[in-house]
């Protein structure tokens, strides 16, 4: 995973509450394209 995206979700899921963690990393596994599920930590 690219560390630009790594490093913007190591600092957004601290902020977020459960519910809007779940939107937030369905957002970026979808804009990851192919894999992006797999690839995004779940915090």
């Amino acid at each position: 995973m690219d560390s630009i995206v790594e490093n913007r979700i190591k600092r957004m899921l601290p902020m977020l509450d459960e519910k809007q963690r779940r939107i937030y990393l369905a957002t970026e596994a979808e804009s990851l394209g192919c894999g992006g599920l797999t690839s995004t930590p779940t915090g």
